[in-house]
């Protein structure tokens, strides 16, 4: 009976998969944002979707994705007993956002209260978001039952 758990346990292990991300990574310089470059890799993102501020997937002049975000612009340091609190405005850091989508993007913009911060056409990077294929895990589920089923016949 323990088998039986074991092997589905592992059919349902190899049917987990990761999700293709592209990440965006920015630059703020005192109110101007730049894309510093753009990166695919396998993993999540979180459906964590506010802030002030909105990052547009474009494709065919069409928003396809809209994701809330809020900007890291300042950092708050945590009073002690040696030192002083303090609320700092930065005015120079990097940023990213991750974007789990599945469909082909032209442009991308960020906006604030309906105001185009930065817009960019990304056609050269060639952004297809591409679904990860889950039948090699399929494929490997059904190798492992065939392997134990050929072994519980010989055992019998």
């Amino acid at each position: 009976m323990n088998k039986k758990y074991l092997l589905l346990l592992v059919f349902f292990i190899s049917l987990v998969s990761a999700k293709q991300v592209i990440l965006f990574n920015f630059e703020y310089d005192n109110g101007e944002i730049n894309l510093i470059n753009i990166d695919k890799m396998e993993g999540f993102v979180s459906e964590i979707n506010e802030g002030e501020y909105s990052f547009h997937l474009m494709s065919n002049n069409e928003v396809k994705e809209e994701i809330n975000f809020k900007l890291p612009k300042v950092l708050e340091i945590v009073p002690t007993k040696e030192k002083e609190g303090k609320h700092l405005e930065l005015e120079k850091f990097n940023f990213a956002v991750p974007v789990g989508y599945e469909g082909r993007i032209d442009e991308v913009r960020i906006v604030k209260d309906n105001e185009v911060l930065f817009e960019e056409d990304v056609t050269r990077f060639n952004l297809r978001g591409e679904r990860i294929s889950y039948w090699y895990y399929v494929i490997f589920a059904l190798l492992v039952i065939v392997v134990y089923l050929v072994y519980r016949i010989r055992r019998v």
